[in-house]
């Protein structure tokens, strides 16, 4: 089964290859040269790569929506979600809008 490389770099992977992989378009796919020197593509995710380490920013997308402070933010960065409770946010956000209010106020007398 020959293939031509395109300009870009890529080919075209054959039918029946793709068919044996169960590959789709969208597939992630993995390369390898064995010792003899041949290439060797594997569906991504099969073996190996699939007990990669979970990315430590998937924790934090789509939280945008909270006012987070650093420290906040980097516990849930770092994996430390667990030791922030609702209730100690709650608690924070309140103190920052005294804080808030309190500088407000002082702003306002100058």
């Amino acid at each position: 089964m020959a293939t031509t490389l395109t300009s870009k770099g890529q080919v075209t992977i054959p039918k029946q290859i793709r068919d044996a992989l169960s590959l789709a378009p969208g597939c992630s796919v993995d390369f390898a040269v064995n010792r003899d020197g041949d290439v060797v593509i594997h569906k991504a995710g099969a073996g190996v790569r699939a007990s990669r380490k979970p990315d430590r920013f998937e924790a934090a997308r789509g939280k945008a929506n909270v006012k987070w402070r650093t420290a906040d933010l980097m516990a849930l960065l770092r994996g430390e979600s667990d030791s922030i409770t609702k209730s100690k946010l709650t608690r924070r956000r309140a103190a920052d809008s005294a804080i808030g209010t309190a500088k407000r106020s002082q702003q306002s007398q100058v």
